[in-house]
């Protein structure tokens, strides 16, 4: 049927220091879940989403990579609005592609280090006028994005968009101080809620950085202390 079950607790009992889950289709999580590993965890896919709303998610690794790596994708299905629960915590969290984020009402990405926001090449754009070096996350709900720094990929065009459900909220938070200076650049990356909250550290060097809330009853603060 084209469908394969996974439980997740063999990859603790199995001794995994490192796990690599694809899907042509996607991935939905079930339940409460508990994934931690020493190393890297990659998961791929054109679209994650909670089963439920008692969907629990848990991923912990030292390197977190989520997002379609596939090249030539179209554009990412609408997200469901739902009330799964998702906490993903690495020292390094990468984002790629284009994906749907579905089904999670609320969900942290905490880094220890940085988050970076990875296009691949694509045969559609993520807006009128972007680059086909794009990605871009939909989703629905809350989201927080807590890091030293957040920041774009070389010459790539990323949007997290989260206007397709009119209660979203973006909060981007920093966990500490950036270590080494930013190497990556020309990148644009683009946040796009009902409302967004940045008292974090955002940069895109010579490139750009963009807020986007509706014009009516949307809202952008950027907060004393943020940087961008």
């Amino acid at each position: 049927n084209g469908q394969a079950r996974f439980d997740t607790a063999r990859l603790a009992s199995g001794g995994f220091g490192s796990a690599y889950l694809a899907s042509e289709g996607s991935i939905r999580f079930d339940g409460k879940l508990d994934i931690a590993l020493d190393h890297q965890l990659r998961l791929d896919a054109p679209t994650f989403s909670a089963k439920s709303d008692a969907t629990d998610l848990r991923l912990t690794a030292a390197a977190v990579q989520i997002g379609n790596f596939s090249r030539a994708v179209a554009a990412p299905d609408t997200p469901a609005v739902g009330n799964g629960r998702a906490h993903v915590n690495a020292l390094d969290i990468g984002l790629v592609g284009a994906f749907a984020w579905s089904g999670f009402g609320h969900s942290q990405f905490v880094s220890g280090g940085e988050i970076h926001f990875d296009g691949v090449t694509n045969t559609v754009t993520n807006r009128t006028d972007g680059r086909q070096i794009n990605g871009q996350m939909k989703g629905a709900g809350a989201v927080e994005f807590a890091a030293s720094r957040l920041s774009p990929a070389t010459w790539s065009n990323f949007t997290v968009d989260f206007l397709s459900d009119p209660a979203s909220r973006i909060e981007i938070t920093r966990t500490g101080t950036p270590t080494a200076p930013l190497l990556s650049g020309g990148g644009l990356i683009e946040f796009a809620a009902n409302t967004i909250n940045h008292r974090g550290r955002v940069e895109a060097p010579q490139g750009e950085i963009r807020f986007s809330a509706p014009a009516s009853g949307g809202k952008v603060t950027l907060e004393d202390g943020s940087v961008s």
